[in-house]
């Protein structure tokens, strides 16, 4: 799809620059502007109402206000046509609407105009192919400031069903091509659920970003596509992406805005750093393009978030709850609502499915620590990776990033022969992005009941993030 002027909006556009004949008192047209996707008023709408005289067109237009509303005044007896302008069309892809308004002498006419509902775009942009209870996801894709077209666009979920007996896991997805002016549609993906979305063309590319889809039914999101080169990071595990670009801005905690001093902010397989003690964080060599930034902090609840590093872009601001906002602490007192884990635990070892490690191993081994336990684990490494502690900079003012190396990212050998980060879970609750530093920080080897590492698709199915087959380590507490 692509946006089109109307004719009616070409000649409007012609006449707004001619000499407009004198105009006869009339009626007053006036309406609201509503963006019905959005569910609110849609201010800064150019209005244009098209009007002949002796047979030539000319236009009458005003803009919305704040509250979408418009007065189009000294309009002449007859049938007209009506619509507005917005960049917020553009950006869906959508076609100018247009309507025909009837005007009586010297009464007042109203009309109310409007972005259409997520509904009627879904069923406009998929047509008979619209499934009840699905979303539409649509978007432009841009590289280098201008609109890519024929890129690829692939958006992949997971889905459990249950047939003979088990539990069987799949990776649907759904592939689109950008249009000349970049724009992206892809009919019936998962509402209410997480999805994965990647876009590439040729050399450039997105990294896979992680969505969580609306109930409404329809969801917009741009993407821009860059190029990263590889680079050594002083450990065969993994070698970190960079590129020229620049990310920058803030990390607060939620409950009362307070700047996160020593917050890890990084892009996924690129660069770090950590905030000064004001919160601000800036990262240089960053590849181009959409790319997922996880920032995590001790203490809070970790997260990642899409963001396109593209010149210009503003400054990033992340709140990061605590965990107790998370996962409130529970004291048990009862010992049979604790055996309900350990037996748990008991029935899943005997299946033989992954490894395990019991709290009288654990207690055998005296560890000091978490991170001397999962070194002991046969399937598991922690990563040594760079971490940009400061910038430094010179004569001419230019920052020179200093970096550091941190022992502290596990990962786990995944069924291809390669490395790759595995889901953590503590108690049962998954854990985003944890590194041994964390586990270190909330668990003491004697508070450990057990714990579990499935490789690849081995783990319990409840215990599988959607899309990562990688693989899950469980720590469960006493």
């Amino acid at each position: 799809m692509r946006t089109r002027l109307l004719v009616w909006s070409t000649l409007a556009l012609r006449a707004v620059g001619a000499q407009e004949p004198a105009r006869a008192v009339g009626a007053t047209v006036s309406g609201i502007v509503r963006d019905s996707i959005a569910r609110r008023p849609l201010g800064g709408a150019i209005v244009q109402l098209v009007v002949e005289r002796a047979g030539v067109p000319s236009a009458l237009s005003v803009v919305s206000d704040s509250l979408g509303r418009f007065v189009i005044r000294e309009v002449p007896p007859g049938r007209h046509t009506i619509g507005f302008f917005h960049s917020m069309l553009d950006s869906l892809g959508l076609e100018p609407p247009q309507h025909q308004l009837e005007v009586r002498p010297n009464e007042a006419a109203r009309i109310d105009l409007g972005i259409p509902s997520a509904e009627r775009v879904r069923s406009a942009v998929c047509g008979g192919t619209s499934a009840p209870g699905r979303t539409l996801l649509m978007g432009f894709v841009r590289g280098g400031g201008a609109q890519v077209a024929g890129a690829q666009v692939t958006a992949r979920w997971s889905e459990i069903s249950f047939g003979g007996g088990k539990p069987v896991q799949r990776s649907p997805q759904l592939v689109a091509t950008s249009a000349s002016n970049g724009w992206f549609a892809i009919c019936n993906v998962p509402s209410n659920g997480m999805l994965v979305l990647s876009a590439s063309h040729g050399r450039d590319s997105t990294d896979v970003i992680e969505l969580e889809m609306p109930a409404d039914g329809f969801l917009r999101h741009d993407l821009h596509v860059g190029v990263s080169q590889l680079s050594d990071s002083g450990s065969t595990a993994r070698r970190i992406r960079r590129g020229d670009g620049r990310v920058s801005g803030t990390v607060v905690a939620l409950a009362d805005g307070r700047p996160l001093e020593g917050a890890t902010v990084g892009i996924v397989d690129g660069p770090q750093t950590r905030a000064n003690q004001r919160g601000e964080w800036s990262i240089v060599g960053a590849p181009s393009g959409t790319r997922m930034l996880e920032i995590r902090a001790l203490g809070y609840y970790p997260t990642r978030r899409a963001v396109d590093v593209v010149e210009g872009a503003p400054p990033i601001r992340v709140a990061l709850p605590t965990l107790k906002a998370i996962l409130d602490t529970v004291r048990v007192t009862a010992a049979r609502f604790a055996d309900r884990y350990k037996s748990g635990f008991d029935d899943r070892r005997r299946t033989g499915l992954g490894h395990y490690v019991t709290a009288e191993e654990i207690a055998r081994r005296r560890p000091v620590n978490m991170a001397q336990i999962l070194r002991t684990i046969s399937g598991l490494r922690l990563d040594a990776t760079l971490v940009q502690t400061a910038n430094v900079y010179d004569s001419t003012g230019a920052a020179i990033p200093q970096y550091a190396t941190s022992n502290s990212k596990i990962l786990m050998r995944a069924s291809v022969g390669d490395w790759c980060y595995p889901a953590i879970y503590i108690d049962g609750h998954m854990m985003q992005d944890l590194d041994a530093d964390d586990v270190n920080m909330w668990l003491r080897p004697e508070e450990v009941l057990g714990i579990e590492v499935y490789p690849g698709i081995s783990a319990p199915p409840e215990f599988q993030p959607g899309m990562t087959g990688c693989g899950s380590i469980l720590i469960w507490r006493k």
